[in-house]
């Protein structure tokens, strides 16, 4: 599928941004050079976590991160060392079993007047992103006022695809496209009108009329959020660190963050910062929440997200007018994610999903405690202390299962001295086997 080029004549000031996009759907992304030459593109793949060249996400990620992100990232009760099934990636405002093919809504506008903001580069990710539904969008900068822009969309358990993929320069005045024999070449390259891009703070609005860039539910038009840039270019991200009183720990450099969107009304968003032990997101060391009002521009610290103070900020989330389960899926995106990643894995294999609605569906042990843990093939893990004044080791095992819920023991045995040693409990958690929904017998989940 394909659209033709024409000329543009001018962009308008109200930093109106036109460029050459790509098209592709159904798995296939086709990539144009500066001149609209189709050469085949990459097929996108999703891991949760939207990591900083793909998610985000997700995602994401998503997740990862997607990120969180389900790409070796974790939930803070419970650390995933390893990443699990590949998937691609989308919300639900409902439990993963009940409404889980159900896409984040792609709002589209064709002009913005009051986004009058520079270009960041940096990776913007969809609201709402997960292993259902991906879209993230990559802004990076070449050289003086010179950009590439890849966009990628991925939806549903046929992994519909679709993209955009652009060179293009930026001299203040208008945007323009490199054309392929150089910027001495004739025919300047001017950009495809019927594109348009927009940025703001931390959002950039890709719009076009109708369809044709993407397979079913992966048009890649819509709103993308910044996740991921240098803190020096994004005064927004700036905001969201400081905050939560980050700001001096901010990893954007090594992909150790990233900031995830949840549309909760036309008016408001909750943000998810997210921090991992490594570039390679090993797991999340923490997570914090966020309210942002949109006509106020008002950014509010909900708190982090740890055991102690999950049920306050349910509560909080609550107040806001969330739904419980957008809330499950905001204070616990990799569990979320990786019931996903299993769907698409399942429907891959060609065997039965909760997403089909098939009463057949049962979530093994193995998978249940990768949801838990993001280990795969494993009912089991241990590890020793990663502090040595503390002579603990912990263990992670699934304790017993029944037709509906399969029961994770998290526990640490601690070397008391003298061969003498105690064992501590940290939770017990069920798994619903039918949903992928994870509850605690400690916290409110």
């Amino acid at each position: 599928m394909s659209k033709h080029w024409k000329r543009m004549v001018g962009i308008s000031s109200a930093l109106l941004l036109m460029f050459p996009v790509l098209t592709g759907c159904n798995g296939d992304t086709k990539k144009t050079e500066a001149r609209p030459t189709a050469t085949a593109g990459a097929t996108a793949t999703a891991a949760a976590t939207a990591t900083a060249e793909t998610t985000a996400t997700t995602g994401a990620t998503a997740g990862a991160t997607a990120t969180a992100s389900a790409a070796a990232s974790t939930v803070p009760s419970a650390p995933a060392p390893s990443a699990g099934p590949k998937a691609e990636a989308s919300p639900s405002p409902t439990a993963p079993a009940e409404r889980p093919t159900q896409a984040p809504k792609a709002v589209t506008r064709t002009a913005h007047p009051e986004n009058r903001g520079p270009i960041i580069a940096g990776t913007y990710v969809g609201a709402g992103s997960n292993p259902m539904y991906s879209r993230w969008a990559k802004v990076t900068q070449t050289g003086p006022n010179a950009y590439h822009l890849e966009v990628n969309a991925v939806a549903g358990l046929g992994y519909n695809n679709g993209g955009l993929d652009a060179e293009f320069v930026y001299d203040g005045k208008r945007l323009q496209q490199v054309p392929s024999g150089g910027a001495d070449a004739e025919d300047g390259g001017e950009l495809d009108p019927e594109i348009t891009l927009s940025f703001d703070q931390h959002r950039l609005v890709v719009d076009y009329p109708d369809e044709g860039y993407g397979g079913f539910g992966a048009e890649p038009k819509g709103e993308y959020y910044l996740s991921i840039a240098d803190q020096r270019d994004s005064p927004f991200l700036n905001r969201v660190f400081t905050a939560i009183d980050r700001a001096d720990t901010y990893w954007n450099e090594e992909d150790r963050s990233e900031v995830l969107t949840f549309e909760t009304s036309e008016s408001s968003q909750i943000l998810l910062a997210r921090f991992y032990e490594t570039a390679e997101r090993d797991y999340v060391v923490s997570e914090y929440a966020l309210s942002y009002d949109k006509n106020t521009d008002e950014l509010v610290s909900l708190g982090e997200i740890d055991s102690i103070s999950l049920t306050e900020l349910k509560n909080k989330l609550l107040s806001l007018g969330l739904d419980e389960d957008l809330i499950y899926e905001i204070l616990h995106k990799d569990y979320y994610d990786r019931f996903l990643e299993i769907q698409h894995l399942r429907f891959d294999n060609g065997e039965p999903t909760a997403m089909q609605d098939d009463q057949e569906f049962k979530l093994t042990e193995e998978e249940a405690f990768y949801i838990v843990m993001g280990i795969e093939d494993a009912t089991s893990n241990s590890g020793d202390s990663s502090f040595p004044e503390f002579r603990s080791r912990f263990y992670q095992e699934v304790d017993h299962a029944d037709e509906q819920t399969v029961t994770i023991h998290l526990y640490e045995v601690v070397d008391d001295g003298d061969g003498e040693s105690h064992t501590a409990t940290s939770d017990w958690l069920d798994v619903d086997r039918s949903t992928g929904r994870v509850t605690s017998m400690f916290e409110d989940l």
